[in-house]
């Protein structure tokens, strides 16, 4: 039997600072948030943008805090399965991870490779989503338009995301699933743009 980690009050901190915005925090809080809303019917966990630990040379940093448990600092998350390994052992349950990592030990290579290319594509797009909010926040404090095209831009680069996750996923109905969610979240995304 798995050990709720989820029945506490949970803080999850991005930290987005110029270094660790630059190292994909900006992603990372996006893959964040988009894990936690698969998860959101289980867990109480608040996830914030945070400022500077000092850290930078090691970001980006990931904070973890807990009314239950220690406090926990993550660095280097900059990636995809970064992401996933911090929600999974701080949010899902206790053995969760290692469920996740026995499924992925009986995929054939040429479906992981596949898989790892979708995630590389899909971090490299969370972190233009994360550049252009970032520019459209900066430009409302200034008043001054936004470029239309941008989203143009981001529109045409989720499909091409899209398209590699589903054709990785094609082999396992769950994970298919799994990417036509995340489909439709992005795509709110970026409507709220």
């Amino acid at each position: 039997m798995r050990t709720s980690l989820c029945s506490s009050i949970n803080k999850l901190e991005v930290c987005q600072g110029p270094d660790c915005f630059g190292g994909g925090g900006g992603a990372a809080i996006l893959e964040m948030e988009e894990l936690l809303q698969e998860y959101e019917a289980n867990c109480n966990v608040e996830l914030v943008r945070g400022g500077c630990r000092n850290f930078c040379t090691m970001g980006p940093n990931v904070h973890y805090s807990s009314s239950e448990m220690p406090q926990q600092h993550f660095t280097k998350v900059q990636t995809v399965e970064d992401c996933a390994a911090i929600i999974h052992q701080l949010v899902v349950s206790v053995g969760a991870e290692d469920d996740l990592k026995a499924t992925t030990a009986r995929e054939p290579i040429a479906i992981r490779m596949m898989r790892k290319k979708a995630e590389r594509q899909r971090w490299e797009f969370l972190r233009q989503v994360a550049r252009v909010k970032r520019k459209q926040h900066d430009k409302k404090k200034n008043d001054i338009h936004d470029n239309p095209n941008s989203n143009a831009a981001l529109r045409t680069q989720l499909e091409q995301v899209m398209t590699r996750e589903m054709s990785a996923a094609k082999e396992d109905p769950n994970l298919v699933e799994r990417a036509q969610r995340r489909n439709e979240r992005f795509h709110v995304l970026l409507e709220s743009m």
